[in-house]
């Protein structure tokens, strides 16, 4: 709680036209930038999710329309909002600037009615927005860096705070690849029976090739178990994508079985998981191989 009393007492002492640090930029006085289109600020848009700031931090962007780009900012923190911010980026005085106003978790605001945080947009380069004091760096399609140059009052200093934000919804994927992954790794480790005992729901399905579905996850155990002992089952998971009510997806990759006898590969192709999220963990729903 300190870092965001910290915070928010240097808020409003983030730089403007004051200093440089190693990734913003200030713009000098009299300044006036290349007024071209707003769909430059494309590169914001969408969901974002990071941490910072002592929790988790998302922005919300929405596509260049009309003649503004406007988002919201959020911080959580032990599962409760902390506060909020509401910027809004367009042409003032010709030139174009990033406005935004911080409010409570109950929407208290901090500034006075009139008032807001400006930041003065100087210029695009190459994937970078630089504003007075603040920087997007958009890394590529689902990874984006926040630079923020903040005044410590205390050390007289200027520090800049760097942000990593990935596009929302990314980090399930990653939990997702990291659960199939899970489950590959304990087939190794206890045999594939006993990993798919592990990970299938209870009413999961699996399409062996040119065999009949076998539905059930104990009917799955016992279908496996007789090769569980003489037999291997590796496989190595490329991507996984979860659907937008982050409860539901898929998982891909490619598998080989073998004797453990005799380790010569016998069967080897690709592989789909269907998984749901099931009271709080992936299961898989769905089993599907393709030998090659």
């Amino acid at each position: 709680m300190k870092l965001f009393i910290i915070y928010m007492i240097l808020s409003t002492s983030i730089l403007a036209q004051i200093e440089l640090t190693q990734n913003t930029l200030q713009a000098d006085s009299g300044f006036s930038h290349d007024k071209t289109s707003l769909t430059q600020f494309s590169m914001l848009s969408g969901e974002w999710i990071g941490e910072a700031f002592g929790g988790i931090v998302e922005e919300y962007w929405t596509k260049p329309f009309g003649n503004s780009v406007v988002g919201l900012f959020k911080l959580t923190s032990s599962d409760s909002t902390v506060f909020t911010e509401f910027f809004q980026l367009a042409l003032h005085n010709e030139n174009y600037q990033l406005r935004l106003k911080h409010f409570w978790y109950d929407l208290t605001g901090w500034e006075e009615k009139e008032e807001f945080v400006t930041f003065q947009f100087i210029k695009k380069e190459n994937n970078r927005l630089y504003f007075n004091g603040l920087t997007y760096e958009r890394n590529d399609d689902n990874n984006m860096t926040v630079y923020l140059a903040m005044h410590n009052k205390e050390k007289k200093s200027v520090n800049e705070i760097v942000i990593k934000l990935k596009r929302k919804g990314m980090e399930l994927n990653e939990e997702l690849l990291n659960a199939d992954k899970a489950f590959a790794k304990l087939s190794l480790e206890s045999g594939a029976a006993e990993a798919f005992r592990v990970y299938l729901s209870e009413d999961a399905k699996q399409f062996p090739n040119k065999r009949d579905i076998i539905s059930g996850n104990q009917n799955i155990y016992e279908a496996m178990k007789p090769n569980n002992d003489s037999h291997t089952l590796e496989w190595f998971p490329q991507e996984a994508e979860v659907s937008s009510s982050g409860d539901f997806g898929y998982s891909w990759g490619f598998y080989k079985s073998y004797s453990k006898s005799n380790p010569s590969i016998i069967n080897e192709g690709k592989y789909v998981n269907v998984w749901k999220k099931i009271n709080g963990e992936w299961k898989v729903i769905i089993d599907i191989g393709n030998p090659s």
